[in-house]
């Protein structure tokens, strides 16, 4: 029996807008029932939910948001 509903790579290719609220929602089910089914997924997805917060947290002690882009992008890119 083949496997229902959409592969990694589908998934992973909507994550964001899917975190972000942004599917409608047959993709959001979609997506919602393969993170639930798939163990790589939900840690990927648990990740970036984690990480999302995080920058969200920092956003929101911050006032130049702009400068803090600048920081968070100049360590990223120190990180490799």
């Amino acid at each position: 029996m083949p496997p229902r509903g959409i592969d990694c790579t589908t998934a992973m290719r909507r994550l964001y807008a899917f975190l972000d609220r942004a599917l409608p929602a047959s993709e959001a089910a979609e997506v919602e029932a393969h993170v639930a089914d798939c163990a790589k997924c939900r840690a990927h997805t648990d990740f970036e939910r984690a990480l999302l917060a995080s920058i969200r947290g920092v956003r929101a002690r911050h006032d130049d948001v702009d400068g803090l882009r600048g920081a968070v992008l100049r360590v990223l890119h120190g990180a490799g």
